[in-house]
């Protein structure tokens, strides 16, 4: 369901995680541009990073986080300019939904392809249709729009955006307590 992603990809979400089903936090994968012959044998030679080229035959570091790689700044062959370039990056277009997958619960940990919303963690389904959010603050942000018939989205300073994009039909009065309910159960199997 495109109604939340068009347009927006964040750079981490929560799913389920691929071994215990429980809540896993999901990276997306990150790419620096490479530009030098010295900087594609400095980075290809680190475990932590796959060299590819781009669709102009451009060389790219692809970068995943949490599979037992330092953060960016911590990674001492990287110059200050690309742990910063890394660090700031969005997803990168053509690998979007790579990236890496890393569950506190059970310890699973893995470079995974993301089947978004299919996997997200926090959905709920109301009549045939998916209501689903990003991560836990989301989630809470539908909750409380479900259960406050006045509130606009676009009252929630931090979630507005994200908000204002959910199809209406999972807030209108016959659907709101509903679908309240059903978020509510979501967010209390998983504190």
């Amino acid at each position: 369901m495109a109604w939340a992603s068009s347009g927006y990809h964040p750079t981490q979400m929560t799913i389920a995680c691929p071994a215990c089903r429980g809540p896993a936090l999901f990276r997306r994968i990150r790419g620096l541009r490479l530009t030098s012959p010295e900087a594609i044998a400095r980075l290809g030679a680190l475990a932590h990073f796959q060299i590819i080229e781009d669709g102009h035959g451009l060389p790219i570091a692809l970068y995943r986080y949490g599979l037992g790689a330092p953060l960016p700044e911590n990674i001492p062959e990287l110059t200050p300019a690309e742990a910063r370039e890394l660090s700031m990056t969005g997803p990168w277009p053509p690998h979007r939904d790579e990236g890496s997958v890393v569950c506190e619960t059970c310890g699973h940990r893995a470079a995974h392809r993301v089947n978004w919303p299919a996997e997200a963690f926090y959905q709920v389904e109301h009549r045939g249709e998916v209501l689903w959010a990003w991560n836990r603050g989301q989630a809470e942000a539908l909750l409380r729009l479900a259960e406050s018939p006045g509130m606009k989205p676009q009252e929630d300073r931090i979630h507005g955006d994200f908000l204002k994009r959910v199809p209406t039909g999972f807030f209108t009065a016959k659907a709101r307590d509903a679908v309240a309910r059903k978020l509510r159960r979501c967010l209390e199997s998983h504190p």
